[in-house]
């Protein structure tokens, strides 16, 4: 996928607007996260996804996992991420080692 990404930071909290090649965008709401998450993109349901974004339900996973790379590498956070329903996360990047001591 080529696209891009905009961040708006306000505080804690801010927007992610990802568009793809084909210019279909959507913009994101975004937080700081706790503990080892460092930052938290909110997005859509996987019901509820091909209604409120321009992008089909089975390319949810994709969007997501690319939009949250490119975020990961220009704010220069963690590499590992974590889908769930309400989203992605992006986590530290630490040795397994440091994870026994939290």
């Amino acid at each position: 996928m080529d696209a891009k990404i905009r961040i708006e930071k306000h505080g804690p909290t801010g927007k992610i607007t990802y568009t793809d090649a084909r210019g279909r965008a959507h913009v994101f709401d975004a937080e700081l996260g706790g503990h080892d998450v460092l930052l938290c993109i909110y997005a859509p349901a996987p019901t509820e996804w091909a209604a409120r974004t321009p992008w089909p339900a089975d390319e949810r996973r994709a969007v997501l996992e690319d939009m949250a790379r490119r975020v990961a590498r220009q704010e220069g956070l963690g590499s590992n991420i974590r889908l769930s329903t309400t989203g992605v996360e992006i986590y530290e990047r630490r040795p397994w080692w440091r994870r026994l001591w939290r």
